[in-house]
């Protein structure tokens, strides 16, 4: 290890005390190669250091590395207080994530992990919308979850091709099990009369309807119940970009958020289609050979059919898929929340959500405008 990676390493560990003392989860840094994919912030540094980082080649390097990293904890910390404490939620979300792993002695990258990370997102988000909303769920969010889930594993079990080497076969019983006979699908809906309840996963068990997120979270976790492991993740924005410009609806609201959040939303529109969730097969296929299933509209598609839909999301591997589904599918469950917000004219709670983003997102452009 050079001299720029150990003050790296040392620096970095004193700014990771930072976030941790402030319960805000450091999930990597903006501009940078730095992503916390595991979730396990100091397993994750070690390996930068161990492993070495491209473009880290001087103590500059990685100063500057440390400096944006203590800039974006000094955003985060600045946040009102009920922002801060949905930030904190996900802290614990991230901490409960690496909890259960290391419990069940998983590596980062194992399909049980990752599918329950997703549910642990999905409880996250879950609360933070029954509180905006005024308590749409009654029942605790864990236990519902759960009982739908086993339920609906009991039924589609009885109608699922044997177990055996046929793996495409069985994924496709699924698939029309869990669309046909159950009748579960996505419907065109207005979030100003749905409210944000589309985006649960509770909702969508229960009404067999709701977003493809939804969707794909309840696929993936129906499907471990069963032995069909299925990963989420949202659509790429180099494979559909962004939409079209603000709605004219929402401009007066754009004096009432802070100048750079303002100015991303006027120039960007409403971000990302959140309508196109892709879910991948993880059964160890060779990478020609793997099965994916769009979950908008119910279909299994080869290597072949992404390659030609999303091109972009049909090169990703199956272990930087594997490495990758975790946190791009929380952040593409925030960023559907962020949408909801727009849609029906709640400023206060799109500037709400976007900080969320900024915590849990080292992706997101809105950084650009506020470091």
């Amino acid at each position: 290890m050079g001299r720029a990676e150990k003050l790296f390493y040392r620096t970095c560990l004193r700014t990771l005390d930072g976030f941790k003392s402030l319960r805000i989860p450091f999930t990597g840094v903006y501009g940078t190669c730095l992503v916390n994919w595991s979730l396990d912030s100091q397993e994750s540094v070690r390996h930068w250091c161990k492993s070495g980082v491209q473009g880290l080649n001087s103590l500059q390097d990685g100063m500057d590395c440390v400096s944006r990293a203590q800039r974006q904890l000094q955003v985060l910390q600045s946040v009102e207080e009920e922002t801060h404490k949905a930030i904190n939620e996900w802290g614990e979300a991230v901490d409960a994530v690496v909890m259960y792993r290391r419990q069940n002695h998983l590596d980062p990258c194992d399909s049980e992990g990752i599918i329950r990370g997703n549910l642990i997102g999905m409880e996250v988000i879950s609360r933070e919308i029954n509180d905006i909303m005024g308590n749409i769920i009654n029942t605790s969010v864990s236990d519902d979850m759960e009982q739908c889930i086993d339920a609906a594993a009991c039924t589609i079990e009885k109608f699922l091709e044997p177990r055996n080497d046929q793996v495409e076969e069985r994924l496709e019983s699924f698939i029309r099990s869990f669309y046909g006979r159950l009748g579960y699908k996505y419907e065109p809906f207005e979030w100003l009369y749905e409210g944000l309840s589309p985006i649960l996963l509770t909702h969508v068990m229960q009404t067999r309807k709701g977003t493809p997120a939804a969707l794909a979270l309840a696929l993936s976790a129906i499907g471990s119940k069963v032995g069909i492991y299925l990963l989420p993740m949202p659509l790429d924005d180099s494979d559909l970009g962004r939409l079209g410009a603000i709605d004219e609806s929402l401009e007066p609201l754009l004096e009432t958020l802070p100048s750079e959040v303002a100015s991303r939303l006027n120039s960007a529109g409403c971000g990302p289609n959140p309508l196109t969730w892709i879910l991948r097969l993880d059964a160890g296929l060779a990478e020609n050979a793997a099965l994916y299933v769009d979950c908008k509209e119910g279909i299994l598609l080869t290597k072949s059919d992404m390659m030609k839909r999303f091109p972009s999301m049909g090169q990703i591997s199956a272990a930087d898929w594997r490495q990758q589904s975790l946190l791009r599918s929380w952040n593409g469950l925030i960023q559907l929340a962020i949408q909801a917000h727009q849609r029906r004219g709640e400023s206060d709670w799109v500037a709400h959500w976007i900080y969320v983003k900024l915590a849990m997102d080292p992706f997101a452009p809105e950084w650009g405008m506020v470091l």
